[in-house]
């Protein structure tokens, strides 16, 4: 049949596999949907070494979402 499942995602602007952690998902039937995650909570989508789970690095930025800072 033309059933649809409709999934929820995020967009992912820098490929890093977390979405946005703002703004509203996406709502699609696709199970992939190119530029877009079905894992939410990136605190900076712009850059790619940004993302919940990310090593800290020294550089003053909160590589991994948790609120803090190195």
């Amino acid at each position: 049949g033309g059933d649809c499942v409709v999934l929820s995602f995020w967009p992912d602007s820098d490929g890093d596999g977390f979405g946005s952690n703002s703004g509203d998902p996406i709502l699609t039937c696709d199970p992939d949907p190119i530029g877009a995650s079905d894992v939410r909570g990136d605190c900076d989508d712009t850059d790619a070494f940004v993302f919940p789970g990310a090593a800290e690095l020294c550089d003053n930025i909160d590589n991994n979402c948790d609120g803090r800072t190195d």
